[in-house]
């Protein structure tokens, strides 16, 4: 039994490309391409994720440490039976109702058997 390295017999006798047929290109250009988009997005998207992230905290304990006022960036607050998203960043407050989405994550937690607070 041999095995031919250069390529494969097709029906009609002509050896064809190993690999994805060709698709590549000569060297592989094309994947290192897309490779090399995947890692720019990558990066970028961490970028600005953890750049987000230190700014949050920096206004967290900046606040803590000035005023005194040690309330977390976000959290949810359940008023009158409707549940609240407060976030308190960059000197701005804002709300939003959330209730749905609150309802939805406690029923993940009971599919899950996962303890409510």
């Amino acid at each position: 039994m041999s095995m031919v390295l250069e390529g494969a017999a097709s029906p009609c006798g002509e050896a064809e490309p190993r690999g994805f047929g060709g698709a590549l290109g000569k060297g592989g250009r094309r994947m290192k391409r897309d490779w090399r988009a995947f890692g720019f997005g990558l990066g970028l998207g961490l970028f600005v994720f953890i750049t987000g992230g230190g700014l949050l905290a920096v206004d967290y304990q900046g606040r803590k440490l000035s005023f005194g006022d040690d309330t977390p960036v976000a959290q949810v607050v359940e008023r009158d039976g409707r549940a609240r998203l407060t976030v308190k960043a960059f000197g701005r407050e804002q709300s939003w109702d959330v209730t749905e989405l609150e309802e939805a994550w406690d029923l993940i937690r009971d599919f899950t058997c996962i303890p409510h607070d």
